[in-house]
């Protein structure tokens, strides 16, 4: 795991829109557990992080503990548990701050317009309207195809699967293992775990 970047207690009121702050522990690997370390950090009041940089959206989940922000320029920064590589950053360390997510983020890349996070899986609606998927696939909740074996953890974004008489998605959303995303036109698709 990295250490925890430089963090600066904040107050929100004299902070310019769309700075990120962050309350809460960062046990990424023991939050879910039966018990928190109880030396783990956590953070008791807000901070601000990643620097001076403005997000235009921020997005985690009732079962997730890893983070995805994203400026205003479509630029995708993720933080937090990544055991499944659902951070995109091509590893499975855990990340205490907010790190660039390169296929996403550099010259070149695409750029992100929304996301979603799963228990262990990230979507991304690009701006050029395609839908990729990290992390998780152990029940098809990447929407990838193929065996949910053999890509049981995909550590860089990959293309969804999108059905090709859909229009392109605009809106995604992730339960704990599966996905759900509307496209242009409103219709509805998901995939993953059938029981939730």
């Amino acid at each position: 795991a990295q250490p925890v970047a430089p963090l600066l207690p904040a107050e929100p009121a004299s902070l310019p829109a769309g700075q990120l702050l962050f309350a809460g522990s960062l046990a990424w690997d023991d939050i879910g557990g039966k018990a928190l370390d109880g030396g783990a950090p956590a953070l008791t009041a807000f901070h601000r992080i990643g620097g001076a940089r403005r997000f235009a959206a921020v997005c985690s989940g009732p079962s997730a503990v890893h983070f995805v922000a994203i400026t205003p320029e479509g630029a995708v920064f993720a933080w937090g548990r990544n055991k499944d590589g659902q951070l995109g950053l091509g590893h499975t360390d855990a990340v205490g701050h907010p790190t660039p997510v390169p296929a996403l983020t550099t010259e070149g890349g695409a750029r992100a317009v929304t996301a979603a996070c799963g228990k262990a899986h990230t979507l991304f609606v690009t701006q050029g309207g395609a839908l990729l998927a990290c992390g998780s696939h152990a029940a098809g909740q990447l929407g990838i195809g193929g065996s949910t074996k053999a890509n049981a953890v995909v550590s860089t974004p990959r293309a969804v699967q999108w059905p090709s008489s859909a229009a392109p998605p605009a809106r995604v959303a992730c339960g704990a293992d599966f996905s759900i995303a509307t496209d242009r036109e409103g219709r509805v698709f998901s995939w993953g775990h059938p029981a939730h």
